[in-house]
């Protein structure tokens, strides 16, 4: 004998209770009880309205014919309690509601459950869609299939165009989309999320460090020791080597150029240990990204944070560290400031002024600051040089540096030997 699956009813209204549903699952369970006779059924009837609710007190208030037959008392039930009618929403309510149904991009790949059922998400999407263009009427119609595109991940819409014929033609377009083609899309944006991840984390680095000077210090007081030791060579600044003062009135501005744009010359005073040891420790956590793809992403975003940080024509000084080119060499390894490579002197270096190949103005100013502060203290170490196109930086070059600096000038690099060839 089947189970009996048809609930009380009550007829107060109360939550979950719906008078239509009692009865649909009234007839369900007299067929599946093959009771068909129209008196028995009435006669059952009774036995499913909970006792003193105010649905038994209606069927007891009935005149005894139509309490003896079904035909005659469904006819009275369906008046007692009507149908509900659901609200129905507008055009423009359903049309909203599905300009607002987007599929996100980090939703790609994954799968959801409907009804039970793992679901590609982006198939999940397509019959969402399809219920809500049905409800507006729009199914035979191509109304706002392309301002529904517009926001597709560029996944989908990279195969799933804007010209079908109506809304039945392009969601199944996007149900079709190549799972293999999401997949790579997938890996693809994962990977360039773990490098921008792995990035952003390094820029709060350092950027906390910068924020807290004596770190600096005290991670190179770990490695260095400060004793009666000579300070680095001053130099005496004439006409031709006025540029290599780094600190003079200015102080931490700097002042590379100042001779070149009217001063009279000086002599640079020498740094303190503390001003070495915050350089050193300035250069000690600025990374220098490997020339790989990845290492090219990181070295660009970097800039982009330097420029938005300090402002792209902000002159560089000892204390706003620059992003080193990938495949050069680390500063104060006796490397050549126009090239940023080792192996020759600047003044005997192949690379001609302002082409690709030459270092940015920014890089130039910030190994040169480096170098006449520190001298060559990384020239038993340099990091290994890979030829690298101008195009993969997008950084301006100008002759302008050149100019200023004196194509010939005879100013040595880092130590007073200046690099090795």
């Amino acid at each position: 004998m089947p189970a009996n699956n048809v609930n009380i009813f009550h007829g107060d209204g109360r939550e979950g209770e719906n008078p239509q549903n009692f009865l649909r699952a009234f007839r369900r369970e007299m067929r599946s009880l093959a009771t068909t006779d129209d008196e028995q059924i009435a006669k059952a009837f009774i036995d499913y309205l909970g006792a003193s609710s105010p649905a038994d007190l209606w069927f007891e208030a009935l005149e005894q014919a139509t309490q003896g037959s079904w035909i005659l008392l469904e006819a009275a039930f369906v008046i007692r309690w009507p149908r509900i009618t659901q609200a129905k929403r507008s055009e423009q309510e359903v049309e909203r509601e599905l300009l607002s149904t987007i599929l996100e991009e980090k939703e790609l790949g994954e799968k959801v459950k409907i009804a039970g059922v793992d679901v590609w998400s982006h198939v999940a999407w397509a019959d969402k869609v399809a219920i809500l263009i049905n409800e507006a009427n729009l199914a035979s119609k191509t109304t706002h299939i392309w301002q529904v595109r517009d926001k597709l991940p560029d996944t989908i819409k990279d195969t799933v165009k804007s010209t079908h014929a109506d809304w039945n033609a392009f969601l199944q377009a996007v149900r079709d989309v190549d799972l293999q083609h999401i997949r790579d899309a997938v890996a693809k944006r994962k990977k360039e999320e773990d490098i921008r991840r792995a990035l952003e984390n390094r820029i709060r680095i350092l950027e906390t460090v910068q924020q807290s000077p004596t770190a600096g210090i005290r991670m190179q007081m770990n490695k260095t020791s400060i004793s009666n030791q000579q300070p680095p060579t001053q130099y005496q600044a004439t006409s031709r080597r006025a540029n290599e003062a780094v600190f003079g009135q200015s102080g931490g501005q700097g002042n590379l150029f100042n001779s070149c744009m009217g001063q009279g010359p000086g002599q640079r005073p020498a740094p303190t240990p503390q001003q070495i040891a915050v350089l050193r420790g300035r250069i000690s956590i600025l990374p220098h990204h490997p020339n790989t793809d990845a290492g090219h992403t990181a070295y660009h975003m970097r800039l982009a944070e330097w420029d938005r940080k300090y402002g792209r024509d902000t002159k560089v000084t000892e204390e706003t560290r620059y992003p080193l080119r990938p495949g050069t060499t680390a500063v104060c390894s006796g490397e050549c400031w126009i090239c940023g490579r080792v192996g020759h002197r600047r003044d005997q270096c192949q690379v001609a002024p302002g082409s690709p190949e030459c270092i940015s103005r920014q890089e130039n100013l910030w190994r040169r600051i480096c170098g006449t502060m520190l001298g060559s203290i990384n020239r038993d170490n340099p990091t290994q040089v890979h030829y690298v196109a101008f195009d993969r930086y997008g950084h301006h070059q100008s002759t302008a540096w050149i100019e200023e600096l004196g194509t010939t000038e005879s100013v040595e690099q880092g130590k007073e030997d200046g690099s090795s060839a």
